[in-house]
This record gives C-alpha cells, sequence and structure tokens, in this order.
C-alpha cells in the first residue's frame, strides 16, 4: 500500500485524435477544482523519435519494434520508481542501473511540472526532492494505447501498489485523423496510421474486469460535458484504488506467463514450418537464389511481427474470454495468409522480371 493516494489515467488513441489538447484540460480541470495535484506524462516528448518510425508496412523493421518495446518498457520502470519514492514522501536517487535518455527526459518533465527538484549532486547519481509530498496525485499518461496489453501493463503497475487506475478512449473519426495529422509539422505516414486503426484494440469492460473504469470519449463532443465526466471517472479511481494480488492469484498469473510462453514456442515453431514450406515452393518453381535470399529475408520479418503481434495479444492475462491456444491459432492461419501474398508477388516478379 500507498502512503500518498496517486492515481494513474491512461489516456488512449489514434494520433491526432486530440488526445494531448484533451490531457491539457484535464490537467487544469484537476487542479483548478482541487481534486488533486497533477503530473501529465506525454510518450511523444519522452520516448526518443527513433522508435516511432513504426513500420510502413507488414513485416519491416523489427529491430524497430524490439526498441520501441524496449523503450516503452524502461519509460513504466522509471515511472515505478517515481511512484515508490513519491508514495514514501521520500528523495529520490537516479537508478541504480544507470541513467538512460527515458530517464533523462522523464526527470525533465518533472522539474518543468515542478514536481522535483535537484537536491545534491554526486559523482554516479543524483538526488532529487520531491517537492509536493501531501495530498493526492493524479498521473496523466498520454500516447496512442492502441493494443490492451500496453494498458493493461500500466493496470498492473498500479495494482502492485494499490493505486487508482482509470482510462480514457478517444475516439476521432479517421478521415478527421489523417488531416489533422498531414497538417503536423512531422506527421506519422498514413500506411502507418492504418496499421494502428486496424490493431486498435479500445476498452472493453464488459469482456475485461480490470477495464471497469473506462470511458469513451467522442472527439466532436461537449469538452464541459466531458471533463465533467473525465472528473467524476478519476474520483472514482482515487476513491476505490486496485487491490493487490493475493498469493494464489499471483500463481495463476505465473502459470499462465508459463503457459503463454509454451504458446508462443509451438506458434514460432509453426511459422518456421511454414516458412519452409515456402522456400521449397519456390526453388520448386527454379527462383534464383538471389530471389530467395529477398524471400527468405521478407518471409523473417513477416514471422517477427506476427510473433510480437501474438505476444502483445497473450500477455494480456486474465482480460479475455478468449483462450490464448484459440489466439494463437488466428494469428497463424493470417501469417498463412500474409505467407501465400508474399511468395505469390516475388515468383510473379521473378516470372516477369526473369532475368533479374
Amino acid at each position: 500500500m500507498v502512503e500518498r493516494p496517486i492515481s494513474v489515467c491512461v489516456l488512449c488513441g489514434l494520433p491526432a485524435a486530440g488526445k494531448s489538447s484533451l490531457a491539457s484540460v484535464i490537467v487544469a480541470e484537476v487542479k483548478a477544482c482541487g481534486l488533486a495535484d497533477c503530473l501529465l506524462l506525454s510518450y511523444d516528448d519522452l520516448i526518443p523519435e527513433d522508435a516511432f518510425q513504426f513500420p510502413s508496412e507488414t513485416g519491416s523493421r523489427p529491430e524497430t519494434l524490439s526498441l520501441w518495446k524496449l523503450y516503452r518498457h524502461k519509460l513504466l520502470e522509471h515511472l515505478e520508481h517515481f511512484i515508490q519514492n513519491t508514495a514514501r514522501n521520500s528523495d529520490m536517487l537516479d537508478p541504480e542501473d544507470g541513467i538512460d535518455a527515458i530517464w533523462k527526459s522523464i526527470i525533465h518533465c518533472l522539474e518543468e511540472q515542478n514536481m522535483i527538484s535537484p537536491d545534491r549532486k554526486g559523482v554516479n547519481a543524483c538526488q532529487y526532492r520531491i517537492n509536493k509530498k501531501e495530498g493526492p496525485l493524479v498521473i496523466i499518461l498520454d500516447d496512442n494505447f492502441y493494443y490492451r496489453s500496453m494498458r493493461y501493463e500500466v493496470f498492473q503497475l498500479a495494482r502492485k501498489y494499490s493505486l487508482g487506475f482509470c482510462q480514457v478512449f478517444l475516439e476521432c473519426p479517421f478521415e478527421v485523423c489523417t488531416q489533422r495529422n498531414s497538417e503536423r509539422s512531422c506527421p506519422i505516414p498514413e500506411d502507418t496510421l492504418v496499421i494502428m486503426r486496424q490493431k486498435m484494440e479500445p476498452p472493453d469492460p464488459i469482456k475485461n474486469s480490470w477495464e471497469q473504469n473506462s470511458l469513451i470519449l467522442q472527439s466532436h463532443g461537449s469538452i464541459l460535458e466531458d471533463i465533467h465526466k473525465v472528473i467524476t471517472l478519476l474520483t472514482t479511481a482515487m476513491e476505490h484504488p486496485e487491490k493487490q494480488l493475493e498469493d494464489n492469484t499471483e500463481q495463476l498469473e505465473i502459470d499462465r506467463a508459463i503457459c503463454a510462453s509454451n504458446i508462443l514456442h509451438q506458434s514460432d515453431q509453426t511459422f518456421r514450418k511454414l516458412v519452409s514450406q515456402a522456400m521449397k515452393t519456390a526453388k520448386d518453381n527454379k527462383v534464383p537464389s538471389s530471389t530467395l535470399k529477398q524471400l527468405a529475408e521478407e518471409l523473417n520479418k513477416l514471422k517477427i511481427f506476427f510473433l510480437e503481434d501474438l505476444r502483445n495479444r497473450i500477455i494480456q492475462q486474465g482480460q479475455s474470454h478468449v483462450p490464448e491456444k484459440e489466439v494463437a491459432e488466428q494469428i497463424t492461419a493470417q501469417f498463412d495468409e500474409e505467407k501465400d501474398i508474399v511468395l505469390h508477388k516475388i515468383m510473379k516478379n521473378y516470372s516477369e522480371n526473369p532475368a533479374k
């Protein structure tokens, strides 16, 4: 249990849906009504730009996917470090495992919002004073959070420290997001928006008990009405913090994680067999070695992409009535279809341009 009441609000939706504008209004209103102190953390400001080079087409840039996931993981680690210290009303030191770009960005954000002040600078680490140690604190996380598993990781953090937890999902017509995005100084590629739209998983309180404190807003709705709903949601989250896991529940989650790991391994083996079959088909059709190499590279990227997709789905412990095995079968079927598309495309290109 934490000593200082802390709640976390996940603000999610497509890029250019209006989340950042809504977040600024929420912060101002939370402070104005005296509900709590408020900290806004925007993932766009905290995560280095190279992590946002989302694959422009299926299967491309798998190394970027790993880097992007690593940055998000480090961000939550550092957020937990801050929560631990501010909950205990204690000064905060730099992480023991070293200072990275994410930590520097978070420190800058905390100082900018007057959450901390440098207290002492040592040879290997700095010490920071928590400026506001009393009264409730609301932390707003502004990001796309299009996979439910991304939000579930935040929920796990809230449950671990008995924090309040809620979600605000901002719906916006895709055409509006596309138009707004095109007007930005650094727009996201449109095909990336299409991928995000396809993979977007809005909160589903009916299926997932941990998503009970969720609110879905329309981007064209009334700001005054929406803010009133958000304040009510935040109040509910603060009054009913998440309960820590019982010992037996924790063991169930461990067992589930082991099961998920086994399913991932089995799926990886299945994907490898499908890739081998595709390579054999290409060889039987006398495709030259240079083209075979290109096919192998594209299929490997595709395999990594779909395994990442599967991992994100089955990591959602206890949140869905759909068995992990069934999810794995669905993803495998999709991979098989995409594999055939890649194979046929490359074989067609070779048949039309045999000299290459």
